[in-house]
């Protein structure tokens, strides 16, 4: 199976990167998504797939695929793994990047705006 990263949320790309103001944190953000679909795929290590800390976003109930947030998003400025989140569905061979967010400002996803971008099954 060949995953591909096949949506970003525009809010993503214009609101939550604005809002995340350390200098470096978008080219870390690239990397991530480049390592995503090969990391989803199983073609690296188990270990990198814990070293990103995936959880299964709970609580939404019937959606299309899967949502995980990535809770450990490496970022080399502050030299830390634990402080930014990228949240991201998986459905089928896409990969859907709903949000990215800094747990300093805000403790946990928007569910309501991944459910806006998750429709659920007919």
């Amino acid at each position: 199976m060949s995953f591909s990263v096949k949506h970003i949320v525009k809010e993503v790309t214009e609101k939550d990167l604005r809002k995340i103001r350390v200098t470096g944190f978008n080219e870390d953000f690239e990397r991530f998504l480049k390592v995503l679909p090969e990391m989803i795929a199983g073609s690296i290590a188990d270990n990198l797939y814990r070293y990103y800390d995936l959880h299964v976003v709970q609580g939404l109930g019937r959606i299309n695929g899967q949502v995980y947030v990535a809770k450990k998003v490496r970022c080399k400025q502050l030299r830390c793994t634990d402080r930014f989140r990228v949240v991201f569905q998986i459905n089928g061979e896409d990969l859907n990047i709903i949000e990215v967010y800094d747990k300093n400002d805000k403790e946990c996803e928007d569910k309501q705006r991944i459910l806006s971008y998750c429709q659920p099954p007919i």
